[in-house]
């Protein structure tokens, strides 16, 4: 059976993982060496999951113990199936680094004695009708004393990721605050990973528990380079090629975003065995985009239409028409310029829709909403 050249609307591993030599280096080196607790931030889709797994991989092989604790999994999603989780995972470490040793003797290290029968009874002590802690406050002392211990007790530095941060934040801040100063003064490291959008509208904030707390990292698309090694590497090994035109334009459209490159990548294979070629041209290609505006990115639709009135006009006029300024843009939106300065500013800041460029212009953040707003409005969509 023949493995598809690319996959998209997953975290990837293995021979579908991007080369991010760079930003491995760099998280390894800010992790292993110091106290660094680190804010991962990224546009969606952009890949930061699945540079996390590849870095957890490595981490592990130069004697770490890193956890991977999924926030917006957490049902039900309250602070105690948190802590929970957290000790759960920490069980499983447990118990991988102590194969070599009598469970029960490892166990002891970690649990009340009256517990203390085994690594699998470990997560007694946080559930209700136990007769140990229902108390939050010392859950979470309990829970941040056990990190420290495993670490003490195996010689191996706990790294902590927290996927999707955001999730916590309904808990409020009593609970947030109470979250960093455990951080603060654990002896784990804490990688938190959150969107871009939703990492300024949080943690920039002054009045926000974690702010300034972290070491922030941008996660970014791929480079040119990494993203046509990795197209022409996956699909030559089944026989077909790419023109290098069509390249260019994958390069183009995708500005390095690994989802895009990676749905570009599957259209551009499967219509090329449709149509019986080995060569995918800028025909291909054009087919295989317009077959990819039925895969964007829920959010990114989900963002568009909470756009209404008159900010929704001016995201529109955006899309339809090639205008570089903003009173082109509010003479075709029937607007005042200062008006749709304002609108324009309020998309980029609350939907991340927009951005400015290198001239301090505002135009679409992704090109394939831009097609698909074009084709709801029955404009012609062309690949650029």
């Amino acid at each position: 059976m023949v493995n598809l050249p690319y996959q998209y609307g997953r975290e990837v591993s293995g021979e579908y993982f991007f080369n991010r030599k760079k930003d491995l280096e760099t998280l390894s080196r800010l992790l292993l060496y110091g106290k660094n607790d680190l804010a991962l931030y990224g546009i969606r889709r952009i890949g930061k999951t699945s540079l996390m797994l590849r870095l957890k991989e490595s981490l592990e092989k130069k004697g770490c113990l890193p956890i991977i604790i999924k926030c917006e999994k957490l049902l039900p999603l309250d602070e105690v199936t948190f802590f929970k989780n957290l000790v759960d995972e920490l069980k499983v470490q447990l118990v991988k680094v102590s194969k070599k040793e009598k469970t029960k003797e490892v166990a002891k290290l970690f649990l009340p004695e009256k517990i203390g029968v085994s690594v699998e009874d470990i997560h007694f002590w946080i559930e209700f009708g136990k007769g140990e802690i229902k108390n939050l406050k010392k859950i979470m002392e309990k829970t941040f004393d056990l990190t420290n211990k495993i670490g003490a007790v195996t010689k191996r530095k706990v790294i902590i990721f927290l996927d999707e941060f955001q999730e916590l934040f309904p808990f409020g801040d009593a609970f947030l605050w109470a979250l960093r100063a455990h951080i603060n003064e654990s002896k784990a490291l804490f990688i938190v990973c959150s969107s871009h959008h939703r990492f300024i509208a949080n943690l920039t904030q002054e009045k926000h528990p974690f702010f300034n707390f972290f070491q922030t990292y941008e996660i970014k698309g791929v480079s040119d380079d990494d993203a046509e090694l990795f197209l022409k590497s996956r699909i030559e090994k089944l026989g077909v090629r790419y023109e290098q035109q069509a390249i260019q334009k994958i390069l183009y459209l995708s500005n390095g975003h690994p989802y895009y490159i990676q749905l570009l990548g599957f259209w551009c294979y499967e219509l090329a065995l449709s149509l019986n070629k080995r060569v995918i041209d800028e025909k291909v290609l054009s087919l295989a985009y317009s077959e990819s505006l039925q895969a964007i990115p829920a959010h990114l639709i989900s963002s568009f239409e909470k756009l209404k009135g008159k900010t929704r006009s001016v995201f529109v006029v955006l899309c339809l028409y090639d205008l570089s300024s903003v009173s082109g843009i509010a003479k075709h939106a029937g607007l005042d310029p200062k008006a749709a300065y304002q609108l324009l500013q309020q998309i980029e800041s609350s939907y991340g829709l927009v951005k400015r460029n290198a001239e301090n212009k505002f135009e679409v953040t992704d090109l394939f909403l831009k097609a698909y707003v074009q084709k709801l409005f029955d404009h012609p969509v062309m690949v650029p």
